[in-house]
């Protein structure tokens, strides 16, 4: 008994040592320039609904959202405006920059996505296209480009499971507004995955989970849109934090991060446990 006791504390405190699980978490953010203690980003359980409020007071003022896992880093964009800093309520990103393109001109985009190590960016104005930001010196360069009168890519996100980005596409004509598939690292193809659920029209946040895409308005109410992508059926929606409705949205889907609120204080696992061996001496 007494090996077994020593065993199991070994073991407890092993795994204490290892600090708390990681998590994984939607972000979502829109575009209200409002201040005054307004909030513009929140973190979602996708599993219990409950959102946490990252930021506000238009710092950024949201238009796309994406993630790196290897440095923990959230990117934000409002226009041209390119912001980053951690996962982490009450926190706001630190402005980077301006955005330009190859030949100096100021740049804006309406969607982000974080891909193979890179920031990518989808643009709805001349010259629509799918872009590459250098982060070291905001050059954003065309990766893949598309007829403009085609598309309007509005949300982007990538999923590791199958390589492919993903884009929410609000033009009706010639394709249809609804989720599209596009092989930005391969062919180039881009294809129709599922059209918009009904009555909607106008979906600017996109991020891919766990091969779940989410599709986020920029509106109150059951607007956060779920669409299995190995199922090929649409999911429960998710009810957003966000209380007006605004003209852009973003999205990042977090994973790998340890949870930024820590764990109440008390004994802990170990204590407990350690606690228990005591008392049956």
């Amino acid at each position: 008994m007494k090996q077994f006791r020593r065993a199991l504390v070994l073991v407890i405190l092993s795994m204490a040592a290892l600090g708390p699980a990681a998590n994984a978490e939607l972000l979502v953010g829109y575009d209200d320039s409002s201040t005054g203690g307004i909030t513009n980003a929140w973190s979602v359980d996708v599993g219990t609904g409950i959102s946490t409020a990252l930021w506000g007071d238009a710092n950024p003022d949201v238009w796309g959202m994406a993630f790196d896992p290897a440095t923990a880093t959230v990117y934000a964009n409002g226009g041209s405006s390119l912001y980053a800093g951690p996962v982490s309520p009450g926190t706001n990103p630190s402005l980077l920059g301006t955005i330009t393109d190859v030949a100096g001109a100021t740049k804006s985009f309406v969607g982000l996505t974080w891909a193979n190590g890179s920031l990518y960016a989808s643009c709805n104005v001349a010259n629509e296209a799918i872009y590459r930001i250098d982060l070291s010196t905001l050059v954003a360069s065309v990766v893949l480009d598309y007829e403009d009168a085609e598309y309007d890519f509005g949300g982007l996100g990538y999923n590791p499971a199958d390589g492919l980005m993903y884009g929410t596409n609000d033009s009706v004509n010639p394709f249809g507004r609804g989720l599209f598939s596009i092989d930005v690292f391969g062919g180039g193809s881009i294809n129709l995955v599922t059209p918009y659920p009904p009555d909607r029209t106008d979906i600017d946040g996109l991020t891919i989970g766990d091969n779940v895409a989410y599709m986020v308005e920029d509106e109150s109410g059951d607007t956060i849109h779920r669409y299995d992508l190995v199922a090929g059926a649409y999911l429960t929606s998710l009810t957003s934090p966000m209380v007006s409705t605004e003209i852009f949205s973003g999205a990042a889907w977090v994973s790998g991060r340890a949870p930024s609120v820590p764990e109440p204080a008390g004994l802990g696992l170990a204590g407990v446990a350690l606690l228990c061996l005591r008392r049956r001496r």
